[in-house]
């Protein structure tokens, strides 16, 4: 613990949040860019779905599909195990539909998210924004008075102490009462 200033505590505050908010960055791209190597193979494995099907078919289990799929179609090991664990009626045009919209846009918030982490300038305004956020979300009015006026306070010292008889007892562990 140490004394800090005012300024020494909102430099610390705003330090925080850059911190947090980048972490939050470096955690969303990778996650993000995770499912967006998934999607481009599950719409690869769309695109030629009927030999995908024989070439499943043809193995003798789960693990075989998998290395089949990676030796025969260049897919990656997770890739792979999507593709495997996709169930069929997810093979329809809607299916496919969302997951070209779902690959625009984890596209969208990657390059959102690596703008954050190259520049310091849209890293701040977004502290700034999710701060209004904030203000909005949990509006409070200011609870004290500014007043120029000086006020004038009497302490009675005649009735701060009291005289009265007291009995103080101490213990040979050092216990007083």
């Amino acid at each position: 613990p140490r004394l800090c200033s005012l300024k020494m505590m909102l430099e610390g505050m705003i330090a925080h949040y850059q911190d947090v908010l980048t972490r939050l960055a470096r955690y969303r791209v990778n996650k993000l860019s995770a499912r967006v190597h998934i999607i481009t193979g599950l719409i690869k494995a769309i695109s030629i779905v009927d030999e995908v099907i024989a070439l499943i078919r043809q193995s003798k289990n789960k693990e075989d599909a998998k290395q089949n799929l990676v030796h025969t179609y260049d897919f990656s090991f997770e890739q792979a195990e999507a593709i495997v664990s996709l169930r069929l009626y997810r093979l329809t045009n809607t299916d496919i539909v969302a997951l070209k919209e779902e690959f625009a846009v984890a596209l969208n918030e990657i390059e959102y998210y690596e703008g954050l982490l190259s520049s310091q300038s849209l890293l701040n305004h977004e502290i700034i924004r999710r701060l209004e956020v904030i203000k909005k979300q949990f509006p409070s009015p200011r609870r004290t008075q500014l007043s120029s006026q000086e006020a004038k306070v009497f302490i009675d010292h005649v009735n701060i102490f009291l005289p009265e008889r007291v009995v103080i007892s101490m213990f040979r562990d050092r216990y007083v009462k």
